[in-house]
């Protein structure tokens, strides 16, 4: 039933899913989608890492398109993993280089780790995110993995920057799910937390730079609270330096081997 609905919904949306290396004209809009996602400084945080996805796996990077316009984009890429937890990247970066070494050295993936899904501003709300992820998992099965791995960025976190990590995943709600929406997201798809980690992103600027990238005015050496960060920037006047690192934690879906799945389709402008 909830795979009837998901095509259902689809199919009012008008809404396909190709890939960059299917559609290779769509290549811009991956930038355009995540930078809508995020606050502003996080834009600038491993640049080169987001260009190189597509460059080196056009094939893992998903974009749902309806009405012929992108609205989601699905980064992923597959990955040799152990089912460790110490196996794990400690970044986006580190996952990206992983799998680019292990795909340059033929060692075969067994797990897809998924960077990001990024739905357009003007079209939350409508079940994209289902989409992708269902889509993504598609994917994983398509390609014979048994594992899929997100480094998600828990969206309430911002509100509570001075928490720890560790205590802030570990807090609930009255029902026992977790109190954060997006870690909740995941709990009710399936996954399980396997590891926090302290930088899925780093961030480095001047201060100049972070004063145009956060709108505010930093007089002061010290740590300061900023929009749409999970802990505390550090600014530094002597060094003429700003620095961020944006933490995150691993969690892992189980992917249900279906040998009568149809694939994933792909269709631009029909």
């Amino acid at each position: 039933m909830p795979d009837q609905k998901l095509h259902e919904k689809r199919r009012q949306l008008n809404a396909e899913v190709t890939t960059v290396e299917r559609a290779p004209c769509l290549k811009g809009s991956l930038d355009k989608l995540r930078s809508q996602m995020w606050p502003a400084f996080l834009n600038h945080a491993s640049d080169g890492c987001w260009k190189l996805l597509a460059e080196h796996f056009p094939g893992y990077q998903m974009l749902l398109v309806a009405d012929k316009h992108p609205v989601a984009v699905g980064h992923t890429v597959p990955l040799a993993w152990n089912q460790s937890a110490d196996g794990l990247p400690d970044s986006i970066e580190d996952t990206l280089l992983s799998a680019i070494g292990c795909h340059e050295a033929g060692k075969p993936a067994n797990t897809l780790a998924v960077l990001g899904v990024f739905v357009s501003a003007d079209c939350q709300g409508n079940g994209l995110s289902t989409l992708m992820l269902t889509a993504v998992k598609q994917l994983a099965n398509e390609q014979g993995f048994t594992s899929m791995i997100v480094p998600v960025r828990p969206s309430s976190k911002t509100r509570y920057p001075l928490v720890s990590m560790k205590a802030y995943i570990a807090r609930k709600r009255a029902d026992g799910s977790p109190f954060d929406p997006t870690i909740r997201y995941h709990w009710k798809a399936g996954a399980t937390v396997i590891k926090t980690a302290p930088r899925a992103m780093t961030v480095i600027g001047t201060v100049a730079d972070w004063e145009n990238w956060t709108e505010m005015r930093f007089a002061e050496s010290g740590e300061y609270i900023v929009d749409g960060a999970l802990k505390p920037v550090l600014i530094d006047l002597a060094s003429d330096n700003g620095w961020y690192e944006d933490p995150f934690l691993w969690m892992h879906h189980f992917i249900e081997r279906k040998n009568d799945q149809t694939s994933v389709r792909h269709r631009i402008g029909n």
